[in-house]
Parts: C-alpha cells; structure tokens; sequence
C-alpha cells in the first residue's frame, strides 16, 4: 500500500499512525522540506530505523551529501528510472527486516543493551535497558543532555571492549560497558546497575 503525503509535517502525521515500512521522501516540500523531514523522523525512536530514500531534482553534490548525512540510505535524482528505484527499494528493505531481526533477537536476550551513535544519542536499547533507565530515574532529558554529554566525551578517547564508565548525575548508580564499535557510527554498549 502506497499513502502519500504533499508536505513534511503530514509525511511525520502519517509515519507516526501508520509506521512505513520505507519512505520516499522529495527534498523540496512546501512548510517543512525533505532534509528537515528526514531528521525528525531518525529524531523519533519508533521512527528511526524506517529506511528513507531522497527522490529528488536537486542533484548537487552538497544537496546529496545533506540527504545522507541527516539520516537517507540513498539519493536518487530526478528523472527516476522505475526498475532501479524498485531495485534499490528492495535492498533497503531487506536491510531494514535484518537489523529489525537482529533488535528482536538481542531483545529476546534479556540482557541490558542498547547503541549509541558518535554524539551520545540512544539509537536503540533492549526494553531491560529501558526499564532499569527508568528505575534509576534517568529521564529523557537527562538521556538527551546529561548521557549524551558524558558518552560523548568517553567514546572520543576510543575505550577498548570491556572498558567501563560510570555515570554521575543519578541517584541510582549506573554504569556502562563496551561491548563492540559495530561501526563507525555505532556503539554496542551493555547498561550495568552498580547496586
């Protein structure tokens, strides 16, 4: 089923009754355009690990690179070859059920995991990690400033496997493990109640 939306605040309205399982998104768009679009929607966690593909006439270099850098898995520019687009549809959503697959299973595990990306964002976390952030009253906004900042910095040193940090500015004593760099944007990182 294909739904359509003219402009970017009814594309997130949509997305977020009705979640896509791929989106393809035209940069230009009237009120909020396609860039703006695309980081709101990886800004939103049950939106984030949707597949976006630009389709779009602004083919400059910078306009390319703006697309991938807030969050597209590719750009394609205008006129749209059918076949190709289909093509590369099918292997964003073929990546898209893998790393879906993956999140299940590690889900699955019990364990308290969750990935960060350079700047110290939660891109996902098993539902145990969501739960023991919550018994430690570790809200989102503190997530958002506090964590980030306090992530940031450690991953800047580039700590090994196994290596540990623990948190200041909770009342519950916290602690995280490095588990793996499973890419260059993404940390493996194991949430650990120090009580």
């Amino acid at each position: 089923d294909v739904l359509v939306a003219l402009e970017g605040k009814q594309a997130l309205t949509i997305a977020r009754r009705i979640r896509p399982d791929i989106i393809l998104l035209d940069a230009v768009m009237p009120v909020l355009d396609g860039f703006d679009t695309c980081t709101a929607l990886k800004a939103d966690p049950n939106l984030a690990s949707i597949p976006v593909i630009f389709m779009t006439g602004l083919s400059d270099t910078d306009d390319v690179i703006r697309g991938l850098e807030c969050g597209g898995v590719d750009y394609l520019t205008k006129p749209i070859q059918p076949g190709e687009l289909l093509a590369r549809m099918r292997v964003h959503l073929n990546n898209a059920r893998l790393t879906s697959s993956a999140h299940t299973a590690l889900d699955s595990t019990g364990q308290t995991l969750f990935t960060v990306n350079p700047q110290g964002a939660i891109q996902w976390a098993t539902p145990q990690t969501h739960a023991l952030l919550a018994r430690a009253r570790a809200i989102e906004s503190w997530q958002q400033n506090e964590l980030s900042v306090q992530l940031q910095r450690w991953l800047s040193h580039r700590p090994e496997p196994g290596h540990q940090l623990y948190l200041t500015g909770l009342e519950h004593p916290l602690s995280l493990r490095l588990v793996a760099q499973s890419t260059p944007s993404e940390t493996l990182l194991k949430l650990v109640d120090e009580e």
